[in-house]
């Protein structure tokens, strides 16, 4: 077995051999308890910085894109209305800090986010005081409509819609197929039916003939008019 030729090796080897060999095994113990209590020291120090963020993070409200960009266009609303056009051409805008005075940073950068969207909806035309300051935002209010309202009640995922397609498609195909069934039908049961007449009339003038003959030859012992065939 490998602990008897484990034991084998020790014996052969000498005192100072087997005292060097027992000392580099503890320092590989040691070196991996090391290196273990130095990952987890680590993660102990980034869980410590984390989560105080993460604690704080759940304290602030659920961020709602459209009720920022509600809050966004009052600022700006109430904004013009202080502002006199006999003092300021509200046409140019206002400052971005309009939008998010007194707002903490994390609500800021959420603003931030909702004038984008804004943007995108029509509702507000960003522009730069300072074309070489990327800071320098001005805000122009287009339009205090909710264009979101509208377009989630109008919206159909695209998804949605190609099913929606594959559906009609579907539908119509059927429907085609359908009436040229019918038509089908209705062509082969109109030919059956001439057919069916021929042979009606066809079968109809033995049975005549023959009923004439019949009453020919009765006519004759009884020595009654004879009936003259027609065509005979």
């Amino acid at each position: 077995s490998s602990s008897s030729g484990r034991g084998q090796a020790w014996e052969d080897m000498s005192y100072e051999d087997l005292c060097k060999s027992h000392v580099e095994q503890y320092l590989r113990g040691v070196d991996d308890m090391l290196h273990r209590s130095a990952l987890e020291s680590r993660v102990r120090d980034w869980r410590r910085r984390i989560e105080p963020a993460l604690e704080e993070e759940d304290r602030r409200q659920v961020f709602d894109i459209h009720a920022y960009g509600e809050s966004v266009k009052t600022r700006l609303s109430e904004e013009i209305l202080v502002q006199a056009p006999t003092t300021r051409d509200v046409n140019d805008g206002f400052s971005f800090d309009v939008a998010v005075k007194g707002l903490a940073r994390h609500d800021v950068c959420r603003a931030f986010l909702a004038t984008l969207q804004l943007a995108n909806d029509g509702n507000v035309e960003i522009g730069l005081e300072d074309p070489h300051d990327n800071s320098s935002i001005r805000l122009k209010l287009l339009s205090n409509d909710s264009k979101h309202k509208s377009m989630v009640s109008t919206y159909v995922a695209p998804s949605v819609a190609s099913a929606r397609k594959k559906r009609a498609k579907t539908s119509r195909t059927q429907e085609a197929q359908q009436q040229e069934h019918v038509a089908h039908a209705d062509s082969g049961s109109q030919g059956e039916g001439a057919t069916t007449g021929e042979s009606t009339q066809a079968s109809q003038l033995p049975t005549q003939e023959l009923a004439a003959q019949e009453y020919g030859s009765a006519s004759a012992t009884t020595g009654g008019p004879t009936t003259k065939v027609p065509g005979r």
